[in-house]
């Protein structure tokens, strides 16, 4: 249709005039003219927006993809920090006006409701929008890593749109502002509206819908069966989003019983992730676990999280627990974690358990979230129920199935670890080292727990002569939970001092320091590990000497030892040239203060000086100064060789006298601005005191001061009595300290 047409025709003495109404994009030649007028008529309210709310609806079926601001950004990059910038995903000023005016009408716009979701599929390819979608889950995982503990979802927070693509946050805006009625349309009308819609469009529509209805509440009760069904869709990508969404029903409590019937089939989507294909790969994630298996990494947690929600009512079904978790870990995959775990142990001794679950894949850290969510009531059901099933499985999956039940048995009550306890005693004493590991693991946190150590220390204590080494290692270390109780197995960790591994001795020494005084008179077989070949186990010794609250004279031989494996690291031949070791450095200088306080602190020695503050700065400054004066030395001979036999002491001196007058000069000036700060507070108080003074004379009456100022008044003379007039001198009086050094 032309748009210019002649309204008044030739020979005639009648003027007729013909009003044509004209679509926005037809009327408007550029994209400002258009986002103008949406803008002035949003400004002027919903009655006048809303006889526009068609040609409104025809603006987004344009592609936005097309648009020269947005057509290089369709695409999904990580930034340093493995993290999405979901702004790359930008759209049209046009859409941007577009949906403003649409959510500015509110329940209104719910009539349309189905030609908004329509223009969907019209408005974003399918390469984008199935690289939004895997974008957005690709940002949840890289934003908040393999924290199975944590309780956000994919669908971010509807107040912080900083990791959604800014279509998403502004099509959930316009369906949450339509209301419950514009909502129960979209959902009529899904199977109609996107039956020839791919699955990208479908994932995106399901991830507004679960935004807009956010947060849920006990009127969205009708939607959980139409989030279920999408449970058994083929395309796990659909699922996927579904669970998403189902997370955030379920944090209220009144939906929970009714997604009670649908949990098998949350079951079966765990198990269906083991044979996703091909066809359904993600897109690569930075430092992902699994190279071949990627939707196992994101539907597994994500299951595990949805069924970790509904708490006791999937007690009931602990047997699909244990068979769902055989599925998913092999006996080849669980030999593997077994194997990692036993490095991870080796390599940090105390705190592996967590740190096993922090840095391991998403089966075994996804099941250990979920038992722990479902607390004691769910083992209960497995003790009672699953126990054949599980004798049945492979030693490692059995191992790796006791490494996953350990993680709450520190929050078990004394009665529910004393039911625990009798059923993982067995499997103290199984053919296979896995399970005998990984069942000291599970015994020494529920030690750790509410039940005491007394009851099953002794079946532990069995185990110190294992012939596995890294079983002694845990026994050993789950012995070392007993403190000073463990002097009941002294003999016993005594002989495993002698070792051939080192990872045994190490735990050993480090149970022997528990001990305390009790361990006093078997000092000088742990000083003798101060010459052990293992750093950690010369650590460990002296540790334990400290916790008996030794001092280091007796054991200056084996110190000196300790020293000469330090220099034979560093390659120079002659000890004058080599830097000292601090540690040993450290207690040689004092020989007859308590080793504990020359190190306090956390373990395995610590860094800081203990006692009165008088001694900690006094013993800090001579160390400090021993330090110093002797790598100069070192330094002195390595620059001009041993002829010259001049030790650099005063050079040195002078050096540690300027510093020294530097740090004075520093902090007499600050107390010289403290002082002058004060007597500038006073000077304005006593302006002000003038003024009022000035005032009440002029007008004859009292003036009583602001209670404000009343209290800068009783301040400023409190401060007053304070100040000092500082002088700050050039420099401080030069003084030499002289150390006395030990020539070893």
């Amino acid at each position: 249709m032309d748009d210019r047409k002649q309204c008044f025709p030739l020979a005639s003495g009648d003027v007729s005039v013909q009003v044509m109404k004209l679509r926005m994009a037809t009327a408007c030649s550029t994209q400002e003219e258009l986002c103008h007028v949406l803008s002035t008529l949003t400004s002027q309210g919903p009655d006048t927006l809303v006889a526009h709310v068609e040609d409104i609806v025809s603006l987004l079926k344009t592609p936005a993809d097309a648009t020269p601001e947005a057509r290089r950004v369709w695409r999904w990059r990580f930034h340093v920090n493995n993290s999405l910038r979901m702004s790359d995903y930008a759209i049209s000023q046009v859409h941007t006006a577009a949906f403003k005016a649409l959510q500015s009408l509110g329940p209104l716009c719910s009539k349309y409701a189905v030609e908004i979701a329509s223009a969907l599929p019209e408005m974003i390819s399918k390469e984008t929008a199935n690289n939004m979608c895997d974008d957005i889950v690709v940002s949840g995982v890289s934003r908040r890593g393999y924290d199975r503990s944590s309780d956000a979802s994919f669908l971010g927070n509807t107040s912080d749109d900083r990791h959604c693509p800014p279509l998403l946050s502004y099509l959930s805006s316009v369906f949450s502002a339509m209301g419950v009625g514009g909502i129960a349309s979209l959902v009529e009308h899904f199977q109609h509206v996107f039956e020839p819609a791919d699955e990208c469009h479908k994932g995106l529509f399901l991830l507004s819908i679960g935004r807009a209805m956010m947060p849920f509440t006990a009127s969205h009760s009708q939607y959980i069966s139409w989030f279920a069904s999408f449970l058994k869709e083929r395309p796990v990508r659909l699922s996927l989003y579904a669970v998403q969404s189902l997370i955030e029903i379920l944090k209220c409590p009144e939906l929970q019983p009714e997604f009670e019937q649908y949990i098998p089939e949350v079951f079966s989507l765990l198990c269906r992730s083991q044979t996703v294909g091909a066809d359904n790969e993600f897109p690569a994630m930075p430092g992902r676990v699994h190279g071949g298996a990627p939707w196992l990494e994101i539907l597994s947690p994500a299951a595990c999280k949805l069924l970790g929600k509904l708490g006791d009512r999937v007690v009931p079904h602990a047997r699909l627990i244990v068979s769902t978790f055989m599925t998913h870990a092999s006996e080849a995959t669980a030999s593997e974690e077994i194997d990692r775990f036993q490095r991870i142990v080796i390599r940090k001794a105390h705190g592996a358990f967590a740190t096993f679950l922090k840095e391991t894949t998403s089966t075994v850290a996804s099941f250990s979230s979920l038992l722990n969510s479902l607390g004691y009531g769910c083992y209960a059901a497995i003790m009672r129920h699953s126990t054949e099933m599980f004798l049945t499985a492979g030693p490692c999956q059995q191992a790796l199935m006791l490494l996953c039940m350990a993680r709450p048995f520190p929050t078990f009550t004394k009665a529910e670890a004393a039911d625990c306890a009798p059923w993982i005693i067995p499997f103290l004493r199984n053919p296979s080292w896995q399970v005998r590991a990984c069942a000291i693991v599970c015994i020494q946190r529920l030690m750790a727990g509410y039940m005491g150590p007394e009851p099953h220390a002794h079946d532990i204590a069995t185990l110190l002569g294992d012939p596995v080494p890294f079983v002694r290692q845990l026994a050993a270390t789950a012995i070392g939970c007993l403190g000073r109780n463990a002097v009941r197995y002294k003999k016993t960790l005594l002989r495993l001092l002698a070792d051939s591994f080192a990872s045994v001795r190490y735990s050993t020494l480090v149970t022997l320091g528990g001990l305390m005084a009790l361990a006093c008179p078997h000092s000088h077989a742990i000083a003798a590990h101060l010459k052990d070949i293992d750093p950690k186990c010369r650590m460990a010794a002296l540790r334990a000497l400290k916790c008996m609250g030794k001092t280091a004279s007796p054991f200056r031989d084996a110190l000196k030892s300790w020293q000469q494996r330090w220099y034979a690291r560093s390659g120079w031949y002659d000890d004058r040239l080599k830097k000292p070791e601090p540690i040993t450095a450290r207690a040689l200088l004092f020989p007859d203060v308590p080793l504990r306080k020359l190190f306090k602190g956390h373990a395995p020695l610590g860094h800081r000086f203990g006692g009165p503050k008088r001694e900690q700065d006094a013993r800090r400054q001579k160390f400090t100064v021993a330090m110093q004066i002797a790598e100069a030395r070192c330094i002195h001979f390595r620059e001009h060789g041993f002829e010259d036999t001049e030790e650099p002491m005063s050079l040195m001196l002078d050096a540690i006298a300027f510093r020294e007058a530097r740090e004075y000069t520093r902090q007499v000036q600050r107390q010289h601005d403290a002082a002058y700060d004060i007597r500038r507070r006073k000077k304005k108080d006593q302006s002000a005191h003038r003024r009022l003074t000035r005032k009440e004379r002029s007008t004859g009456t009292v003036v009583t001061p602001p209670r404000h100022q009343r209290m800068k008044d009783r301040l400023s003379r409190t401060c007053s009595e304070m100040a000092v007039d500082w002088v700050v001198p050039t420099m401080r009086r030069r003084c030499h300290v002289l150390v006395h050094l030990d020539p070893q």
